[in-house]
């Protein structure tokens, strides 16, 4: 099985004339009043987001149904602020993501045992981007390689 998806999302402000200026003009020697982001991207507002997935399954002669399967999610940059800042630009990043796993039966109940790592590579990003008084910006991180595992059983 492969999957396919993709989002190309160009937003741009239409009028936008009186816009809050950025920290790199605000505070600038004799800065204006109001910006103007007509035509700019909108911010927290990717151009491109697409993922794609495979998962491969089959039937063991002891009954046992397996799988592998893979992912890899990429978000295009972003401004993380109204006023489309340089310095609360989110870069692009792409996710990486793996797991394996296997189930069956036992008396009236059904087990399933999987493994997964999510952003397996550790890809270090910034989920988002936020500005505050007089030029300082912060930003908080995505989640860092997660390892984990699964065991269920449903009766």
């Amino acid at each position: 099985q492969l999957n396919l998806a993709g989002i190309l999302n160009d937003a741009r402000y239409s009028e936008y004339e009186n816009a809050r200026c950025p920290a790199e003009v605000t505070l600038s020697p004799k800065p204006p009043a109001s910006c103007n982001l007509t035509g700019e991207r909108v911010f927290n507002a990717p151009r491109t987001t697409w993922n794609a997935s495979t998962r491969y399954s089959w039937r063991s002669e002891n009954g046992l149904e397996n799988f592998v399967s893979a992912r890899y999610s990429y978000r295009g940059w972003m401004y993380g602020t109204v006023d489309n800042s340089r310095l609360t630009r989110v870069e692009g990043y792409g996710l990486a993501s793996f797991a394996a796993g296997t189930k069956g039966s036992v008396g009236h109940g059904e087990w399933n045992a999987s493994v997964w790592v999510n952003n397996a590579f550790d890809k270090q990003y910034y989920r988002r981007v936020a500005s505050g008084d007089y030029g300082s910006v912060w930003a908080w991180l995505g989640e860092a390689r997660t390892v984990g595992a699964t065991l269920a059983y449903r009766y």
